[in-house]
């Protein structure tokens, strides 16, 4: 098999092109936007992986949609979706507002709003993004995912789509 790791930290993907073999894994530095981890890109671009459409058996997000706002995001959803094989999964790590339970008020608290996001810091809104189980449903389904489950965990749960 072969790994395809997209980050917008140049730090990371740095120390993994160092510590990974090359013939089994690639890694490539997003262009994407963050105020907080990528000011560099440019917020009018929508994110765009270099990977061929319906390439990829598996798609896996750890802590990428924690740190993404509406229009944002949309996109990384829908490239999510565009480089998914037919019948694939993605696994995708979020912070819902449904779940958070006994961890809201303690290291969350999510008080703040930026639309339908609910942010831990009004200052830098990026640096710690939940949403509603209805909105996290219907940003995948705007996507283009059918099947969508969300599955509750402590702190961060996980959305299962194909």
């Amino acid at each position: 098999g072969h790994y395809t790791g997209i980050d917008v930290a140049r730090e990371m993907v740095e120390w993994c092109r160092a510590h990974f073999p090359d013939d089994r894994f690639t890694f490539e530095l997003s262009g994407a936007y963050s105020r907080v981890y990528n000011p560099g890109g440019d917020p009018a671009k929508p994110p765009r992986y270099d990977i061929d459409d319906a390439s990829q058996d598996f798609v896996f997000s750890n802590s990428l949609l924690t740190h993404l706002l509406e229009p944002e995001l949309g996109g990384h959803l829908a490239e999510m979706h565009r480089v998914l094989a037919p019948g694939a999964t993605a696994l995708m790590t979020v912070f819902c507002m449904d779940h958070l339970g006994e961890a809201l008020g303690g290291r969350w608290t999510f008080r703040h709003r930026v639309g339908e996001a609910h942010v831990e810091n009004a200052e830098y809104p990026e640096a710690a993004v939940a949403y509603s189980l209805k909105t996290r449903r219907e940003a995948c389904r705007v996507a283009g995912f059918v099947s969508i489950d969300v599955i509750a965990g402590r702190g961060q749960s996980l959305v299962r789509a194909g």
